[in-house]
């Protein structure tokens, strides 16, 4: 899954999810933490493009740990950043984006929250920025970065940025999070970083395969074959797409090709097929606007039905 490493002790290597006793065993938390990650990746949960700051250290010698959130959720939304408390709010409100910062423990920042708190609460934000001391050392019981991936909130990512801060400016444009990561990482002669640019402690928390941005799948695809060599296909319909394609898998090219563009409202489509294993996909498409600009979203092939 996610995110390794090295537990000092035993040498072996472990998820995100390891040693988080008091939310369930790690076996539990990885399969509710895979479940949350594909409602959200299918458009089954879906949030408010806004984002949260919940900064408890101002200014602090110029550091300013929270400048790091309010620079990353400007790329996503110009107007749509609260500065209200992070857990009352995340409690009742979809919100995308979220950090908050404040005097830290291995399980707590203060004005923030605590490991006990993602125990009990169940926060309606899948993304989490936060920074405090202790915290950022994440191979410890109950630990508190990874504490919003191992709750039974929507949280799928958490990262520790203020030394550095996280760049995560590419996701706005839909890039999956691996590229914030690389970003971060690389970032010290693009953006002003902080201090601590390239630590090995700047890791990622969850899956980095994630977008933020998410367009809804087909469902329920039903296939009904004839002598004629005939295909037809049956799925439920999504009126938030623009564009439905259709797709077929070459073997040989080892790729997906468009055989029909479909509009989002259709339902069904009949195929004539030559004898032999076939391979389709339904995928939608979707325009989506950030503030850093519109781009075409789509969900990957991989709804598919196989004919022979």
């Amino acid at each position: 899954m996610i995110h390794n490493f090295v537990d000092s002790e035993s040498d072996s290597i472990k998820p995100d999810l390891f040693n988080m006793p008091d939310f369930g065993n790690d076996t539990f938390l990885m399969r509710r933490y895979l479940k949350k990650a594909m409602a959200f990746r299918t458009g089954q949960m879906k949030f408010q493009n806004k984002g949260l700051v919940d900064d408890n250290f101002g200014y602090n010698n110029s550091e300013a740990f929270a400048s790091g959130g309010f620079r990353n959720f400007s790329t996503f939304t110009p107007i749509d950043i609260s500065t209200q408390d992070y857990r009352t709010t995340l409690k009742k409100e979809k919100i995308l984006l979220s950090y908050g910062c404040g005097a830290g423990t291995y399980s707590s920042a203060s004005g923030v929250s605590t490991t006990s708190d993602f125990v009990n609460d169940s926060l309606l934000n899948p993304f989490t920025l936060t920074f405090g001391s202790y915290f950022g050392d994440w191979d410890n019981q109950n630990n508190f970065l990874r504490a919003p991936l191992a709750s039974k909130g929507w949280g799928l990512m958490s990262v520790w940025s203020g030394r550095p801060y996280w760049t995560i400016h590419e996701c706005a444009m839909g890039y999956p999070l691996y590229k914030a990561v690389r970003t971060t990482n690389n970032a010290y002669n693009i953006y002003n970083n902080g201090t601590f640019i390239s630590g090995a402690h700047a890791a990622l928390m969850g899956d980095p395969t994630l977008r933020m941005f998410v367009v809804d799948n087909v469902k329920r695809i039903h296939t009904l074959a004839n002598c004629n060599q005939e295909l037809e296909l049956k799925w439920i319909s999504n009126s938030d797409a623009d564009t439905l394609l259709l797709e077929e898998y070459q073997n040989q090219a080892n790729s997906w090709k468009v055989i029909q563009k479909l509009r989002p409202q259709d339902s069904s489509a009949v195929l004539k097929l030559s004898k032999g294993k076939h391979l389709f996909s339904l995928r939608n498409l979707q325009l989506m606007n950030s503030a850093s600009g519109s781009r075409r979203n789509g969900t990957s092939p991989g709804l598919c039905t196989e004919v022979i």
